[in-house]
This record gives structure tokens, C-alpha cells and sequence, in this order.
């Protein structure tokens, strides 16, 4: 679980995939998933998006089960780890079904959060996966930023 500002984030998808296209769904909750996404107890790390005819579903989204709500009972793994139903766009839904159709890209969540009117939203990409050499450079690129950040910032204070 990576909770930042009130946001479920994906950290391993900017590390496994290259993003080629993001875009924003809304997602069907109970009440009790509602409430346990507002406390932040979810996971979205090995979750993908799929298209089943005639919807579009989030799979392997983990929602821990709402530990105040009356009446209390253990949910099982079967009802916290469920498919859940995606809210899309007509035009959303098409690139959806073309990715799966074709092959060699997923879609994968990038974060959950909660929009203005307190709505859940899902930001989703469509993305390639990363080979080894990639991820190499990717973490060589991000070493090289901050080392850079640190020398500019010794700079400073040496003047």
C-alpha cells in the first residue's frame, strides 16, 4: 500500500511499463469498500484492466475488508480480492477492447483517489513493458537527477 495525499499509487508501474496513453475511470464499489478505500487500506500493485463483454473490469485489486462496520464479519479473500466493475467512456472502452485484442500492451491502474464531488477514480494507462536494459536506465536517469539536484544545491551555499 502506497498512501500519498489521500492517493492508492502504483509505484511498480512506472518501473515495470512504459506509459503510452493515461486516462481516468470511475469504479463500482459496496459500501464497505468505500469506506475501507477512504482509510486507504488498498492495493493496487499487481492489478490489471481487462475487457469482458459488455464491460470493462479491474482485477486483483486488493480492498481490505472495513473493520467498524456493525456486525462485523471477516470477509473472505474471494470478496476483498473481487473484479470489480469499471465506469468508461464509449470512446475509452474502444481503446480498451483494441489493446486487448491486439496484444503486447496492457492497461494497468496507476492511482485511486477520490475526485472533487468525492467520487472513486481510477488513472489507468495503457502501457508496453520495460526490458532489463530499460529499467537500467531508467534508474541510471533518476540516480543522475538527483545527484545533479545535490551538486546545484552545494553550489549555493557555497556562494
Amino acid at each position: 500500500m502506497n498512501k500519498i495525499n489521500g492517493k492508492i499509487i502504483n509505484r511498480r508501474a512506472h518501473y515495470d511499463y512504459q506509459i503510452l496513453e493515461k486516462f481516468e475511470l470511475g469504479i463500482v464499489l459496496y459500501g464497505w469498500e468505500v469506506k475501507s478505500l477512504r482509510l486507504g487500506s488498498a492495493s493496487i500493485t499487481n492489478a490489471h484492466l481487462s475487457y469482458n463483454f459488455p464491460h470493462v473490469m479491474i482485477h486483483n485489486m486488493h480492498i481490505s475488508a472495513y473493520e467498524h462496520e456493525r456486525g462485523y464479519k471477516k470477509r473472505s479473500a474471494q470478496e476483498t480480492d473481487r473484479s470489480r466493475i469499471m465506469l468508461v467512456r464509449k470512446n475509452e472502452k474502444n481503446k480498451i477492447m483494441a489493446t486487448h485484442k491486439l496484444g503486447g500492451q496492457t492497461v494497468v491502474p496507476l492511482e485511486v483517489y477520490w475526485n472533487k464531488r468525492g467520487y472513486a477514480k481510477v488513472s489507468c494507462a495503457i502501457v508496453c513493458g520495460k526490458t532489463e536494459y530499460d529499467k537500467r536506465n531508467t534508474i541510471k536517469e533518476r540516480d543522475w537527477q538527483r545527484e545533479k539536484l545535490s551538486i546545484l544545491k552545494n553550489r549555493k551555499m557555497e556562494f
